[in-house]
């Protein structure tokens, strides 16, 4: 595998073969539960990881069949790549890999090796510190030398916290009461004496390193949800200082160069002295921080921080090394800034919002801790072992100047759309059952016809689902009065087919954005210093309204389908809206009510944000992209969604139930068995908003979806 070297996830694939053969979708699932918590594994990274490893003949697979079903090998090649891999010496970049691997699946590591390995790095490490502070401690540094003195001792110490962690992860909290360890073997201890800088929960979703190339969307989700842990990569932190050295040479010439001696916007023309340049980058920061409204979510600020800190590790933005890392340690301490939710036009960029987050960095503004708790900046810097930051010149502009916002929700949207839509596909499936639909008109060969992806893949989902169904070969017989289904049945995987495909183009948009190096003024590869209009936020801001318009249709036609299942004049011999004793009992009417006004906010939602423009900064800044308006509604838009589909499956549910003695199939079998653990079945009117609050929540976590997975296998 000289092509591709092993990452953690292929070596820890290659671990879980030591125990013997696996299929695919045991391998997933092993992965899934083991690994997951410490960084998230999907179900296509196995899959491709396998395919690498099956070419490069470390693993073997099984008889010909679908993927999930193939059991896997290691052969002996993929024996001593293992070995080689989890023995090698450990460098800063594989350090915590083994330490994982061995609390994932045990015993392949000897205990004694690792701590070896740990204690000897972490010595180095804390003898770098000891001289760094014996450093601080003396008299008459030069400006340049107290800078990079100052880095030095945040980057020390924020690695020997990390080794605090690493400690707790392999021993236990705080072993200094036994510090042989299990066995008499040696462990890590922790200093007491030394503040710790960054807190980490047990349940960390494992480590993001910032390099100069892109973070990618699972590791926004790991950050913004899962409080992975961050830091920028020796290699970034080289870049920015390259960059910084340019500003600092235009900082000194006599020459106005925006950004850096200049004031901003339609104030950009007036030349700023060196002796208030630092009172100017901090005035930017505090004018900007200008929003209102209610508090943005703790996800949202957390993924835009960490796009934030990706673009400052690229180098082109001109910040100190310091100051990113001082960034990294407030996002991986769990410092979140109270953002509000109104104030950025989308250009340039999210300057508001990223504004308040800069203001923290300072230390003034109001954040919240990892516990949710409000607290002034500068007190959570404190307790997190931090120090403000005091700007200097470009560098307040350079960290509100991004189209973070915007891209941190359209990555976490697009997440959340992809299991939406999987769920849309059990939903749509267990309603054409419940209605006495067809399934053949899911064949693979007339989705062909039509070779959208989207539509293919939405149809083999709803054809794996309904598999098996007793309900369906009840009436595949000749004397069927159906003759076709209903548009919302027969059309299902095309609407959801469609949505599928525009989330794929909007998935290709935020890969290329996340890609992108975003500020105003950027420091060139061959050291200019640019004015552009990378910030502006159209390319977001049109996918951003694109899928909110993909969602309202996604929604309006499962809404469709749950008022086809009330109607008894259409729901083929199932009572009057599933009522118990119609006439006294309403059953599910009412829940159509729900649907319908929350089909018809996300009609409203739809009307797009970005052919909005409204001029700013005394007409400098004469059109916007409104991408921040259409990230906040689609968020709202995926939300109602969840409810409409929950509300769907709901109902879709209590008919089978009253088509009983007829049997569905198992996998929309599964589904609702999974409900009734948290609803009651068909009976008298009750209290069906806790009902429908059920469904919702298992509906947003992706119990429905595992429900069924585990009986059909991964949907895509």
């Amino acid at each position: 595998m000289a092509a591709r070297p092993l990452n953690a996830t292929a070596a820890s694939l290659l671990g879980f073969l030591h125990e013997g053969p696996k299929t695919g979708w045991d391998l997933v699932a092993t992965a899934q539960d083991r690994i997951g918590k410490f960084w998230s594994v999907t179900t296509s990274q196995v899959y491709r990881e396998l395919a690498a490893m099956e070419a490069a003949g470390l693993i073997e697979a099984g008889e010909k069949g679908p993927r999930d079903r193939k059991p896997y090998t290691v052969t002996d090649d993929g024996r001593r790549a293992f070995a080689h891999w989890i023995t090698r010496e450990p460098g800063p970049e594989n350090i915590r890999y083994p330490l994982l691997l061995t609390v994932a699946f045990g015993g392949h590591l000897p205990p004694e090796r690792l701590a070896e390995m740990l204690a000897t790095h972490r010595a180095a490490h804390e003898r770098q510190l000891a001289e760094y502070e014996h450093a601080a401690a003396l008299d008459g540094a030069d400006p340049y030398f107290a800078s990079t003195l100052e880095f030095g001792l945040i980057y020390e110490r924020a690695v020997l916290d990390w080794f605090d962690r690493v400690g707790d992860r392999l021993t236990g909290p705080n072993p200094q009461d036994d510090p042989a360890g299990p066995g008499g073997t040696p462990t890590m201890t922790r200093s007491p004496q030394r503040p710790r800088a960054r807190i980490r929960e047990a349940t960390m979703a494992g480590e993001v390193v910032v390099g100069i190339g892109p973070v990618t969307p699972d590791e926004v989700v790991r950050v913004a949800r899962g409080d992975a842990s961050v830091r920028l990569s020796g290699e970034a932190l080289t870049a920015i200082a390259d960059g910084r050295a340019l500003v600092d040479a235009l900082a000194r010439d006599d020459r106005p160069v925006y950004g850096i001696s200049t004031g901003f916007g339609a104030l950009a023309t007036r030349h700023i002295p060196t002796e208030d340049r630092a009172r100017l980058q901090r005035s930017v920061v505090r004018s900007h921080a200008a929003g209102t409204g209610p508090e943005v979510e703790r996800e949202v600020v957390r993924a835009m921080m960490l796009l934030r800190v990706s673009t400052l590790a690229t180098g082109r933005t001109g910040v100190r090394g310091e100051t990113a890392v001082a960034y990294a340690a407030m996002l991986d301490a769990g410092i979140t800034p109270i953002v509000p939710e109104h104030g950025s036009l989308g250009c340039s960029g999210d300057l508001a919002p990223l504004a308040h987050v800069a203001l923290a960095l300072i230390g003034e503004g109001t954040v919240r801790d990892r516990a949710g708790t409000a607290l002034p900046a500068v007190q959570a810097l404190a307790e997190a072992g931090c120090t403000p930051v005091v700007l200097a010149e470009k560098e307040g502009l350079a960290l509100i100047n991004g189209t973070d916002g915007m891209l941190g929700m359209l990555v976490l949207a697009s997440r959340d759309l992809a299991n939406l839509l999987r769920l849309a596909d059990i939903a749509a499936a267990m309603s054409v059952e419940a209605l006495l639909g067809t399934g053949r008109v899911f064949a693979a060969d007339l989705l062909a016809l039509r070779p959208h992806p989207g539509q293919a893949t939405a149809a083999a989902n709803m054809t794996r689902l309904l598999a098996g169904s007793g309900i369906v070969a009840s009436h595949r017989t000749d004397d069927c009065p159906i003759v076709q289904d209903a548009y919302s049945l027969r059309c299902a995987p095309q609407v959801a087919g469609a949505a599928r495909d525009t989330l794929a183009h909007a998935e290709q948009v935020a890969v290329r954005e996340l890609s992108s190096a975003i500020d105003n003024p950027v420091v060139t590869a061959d050291g200019r210093i640019e004015s552009n209009g990378n910030f502006h936020g159209a390319p977001l801001g049109y996918v951003l309204d694109f899928l909110a318009i993909a969602v309202a249709d996604v929604a309006s036609i499962s809404e469709r389908r749950t008022d086809r299942m009330l109607d008894v004049a259409r729901n083929h011999g199932l009572p009057p809206f599933l009522a118990d004793d119609p006439g006294v009992d309403s059953g599910h009417m009412i829940a159509q009510y729900t649907q319908a006004g929350i089909v018809a906010e996300l009609k409203r939602l739809a009307a797009p944000a970005s052919v909005d423009s409204i001029p700013s900064s005394a007409m400098q800044e004469d059109h916007v992209s409104m991408g921040w308006s259409a990230a906040r509604k689609l968020r709202r838009a995926l939300d109602g969604l969840t409810r409409v589909l929950a509300i769907e499956m709901l109902t879709a549910a209590r008919a089978l139930d009253l088509r009983s003695p007829l049997v569905p199939a198992a996998g929309t079998a599964a589904v609702r068995d999974a409900l009734r653990r948290r609803v009651p079945g068909p009976g008298a009117d009750r209290h069906l908003a806790p009902e429908i609050d059920e469904a919702v929540a298992m509906a947003a976590s992706g119990e429905l979806v595992a429900a069924a997975e585990a009986v059909v296998g991964p949907l895509p």
